[in-house]
């Protein structure tokens, strides 16, 4: 995935105040120019609540301020990375196979030359190798389709809320209409 060069630099100066935090660092994102939107995305095992973001916007906010990083004004994000996380490095993709993914590459692989979205099941990680199976190919023997990590311009996961009881609808109250006296 391409970064922005001040990526490595973020990362160096987050990284212990995260950890200080009792959190993880899942992923920073730097997007935009002229106002630079960045955003800091960390993970705990127990969750993360919006007052650790919150503590951690400010620290980070003042350490990025004083380093002067970011030469010009700049928003800061933090947050969990959700349901609809998205994946920065091919590690992260581990623990979510099975799930569905959405891909956006650099470069349209051989096999479609000219397609950049794929999206499908996650059926294997190997290495900076992933594959993709599609749920709705027209051809159900088809192979998955296999994509190096070096070609991913984003990938997130894509969660599938339940479907509600589709049982008779309620019917609403009448609403009630006083007596006059």
């Amino acid at each position: 995935m391409t970064q922005h060069p001040a990526h490595a630099a973020i990362t160096v100066l987050a990284l212990p105040l995260v950890e200080a935090a009792g959190l993880q660092l899942w992923g920073i994102e730097l997007l935009g120019e002229g106002r630079p939107i960045l955003r800091v995305y960390v993970e705990a095992a127990e969750g993360v609540t919006i007052e650790r973001c919150a503590i951690l916007s400010r620290q980070l906010g003042l350490a990025l301020d004083v380093e002067d990083i970011l030469p010009s004004a700049y928003t800061l994000e933090v947050s969990s990375p959700g349901l609809s996380r998205p994946f920065f490095n091919p590690e992260q993709l581990v623990g979510h196979v099975g799930g569905l993914l959405d891909v956006t590459v650099h470069e349209p692989l051989p096999e479609f030359p000219r397609r950049k979205k794929f999206f499908g099941r996650l059926v294997e990680v190997s290495g900076d190798v992933f594959a993709l199976a599609s749920d709705d190919a027209p051809d159900t023997d088809a192979p998955p389709v296999r994509i190096n990590w070096d070609n991913v311009r984003k990938a997130h996961l894509v969660h599938i809320f339940p479907e509600k009881s589709k049982g008779a609808p309620k019917k609403a109250a009448a609403p009630r209409i006083p007596k006059l006296e």
